[in-house]
């Protein structure tokens, strides 16, 4: 779950950093190509299959997947976004998330854990409904077959420390993040999220995970 059991809190500018998914512009790792629309500007033009989220958000609502023949209801989730005073994110949908999932790689006490594989949860065209609608995303992504147990190459261990060492440089090491990586259009690997102040760590999924986790926060 997010940051309860026992776990102590981050430190409240890595919580400022953290929350606003327009850190991704902030990074200087690679990252997933996004335009930011904050309220009262144009809407952006679409190109192709996209999605679209909100700065500020958890467990996937608000967010949605676009092919081009449903731009106009794209748009109107952007209008929706604006109309809640947020700033609506748009990316590519990049194939490789239909293909072969992200890869999340899990750190502790900024030392790679556990590697896992997340498949794709939005059907074409579908929209994630608000965190006060039923049934949300979020619990999608906890079905078994969603998350397993995955491998990350030499590329991506790389670039997984490179973003952990930066916020680390800024922040102060995270007693815990998860940085959440998918190939770009090149098959090159870029960053897709970073989490470090309530990710889901899945550590059952990786045996003496909950040990190290335990150890990290006595040790902190």
């Amino acid at each position: 779950g997010g940051g309860g059991g026992g776990r102590p809190p981050p430190p409240p500018d890595l919580v400022a950093f953290n929350a606003d998914k327009r850190y991704l512009a902030d990074l200087s790792v690679p990252t997933v190509s996004t335009v930011f629309t904050a309220p009262g500007e144009a809407l952006p033009a679409l190109d192709g299959e996209v999605v679209v989220k909100p700065n500020c958000s958890a467990g996937a609502c608000d967010t949605g997947r676009f092919t081009t023949a449903a731009h106009d209801e794209a748009l109107a989730l952007i209008g929706r976004i604006h109309a809640g005073g947020r700033t609506a994110m748009v990316q590519p949908y990049l194939a490789a998330v239909e293909e072969g999932g992200e890869t999340a790689l899990v750190f502790l006490a900024g030392e790679l854990s556990h590697v896992l594989s997340k498949r794709a949860i939005l059907a074409p065209d579908e929209v994630a409904p608000r965190a006060d609608n039923d049934p949300p995303t979020a619990a999608a992504m906890l079905r078994d077959d969603v998350v397993t147990a995955g491998a990350a190459d030499d590329t991506q261990r790389a670039l997984a420390h490179r973003a952990i060492r930066e916020i680390s440089e800024r922040f102060g090491t995270p007693l815990y993040a998860r940085v959440d990586l998918v190939n770009d259009l090149l098959g090159e690997p870029v960053v897709i999220e970073l989490e470090a102040i309530e990710p889901e760590l899945y550590l059952a999924m990786s045996p003496g995970a909950s040990e190290r986790l335990a150890a990290a926060v006595l040790a902190s």
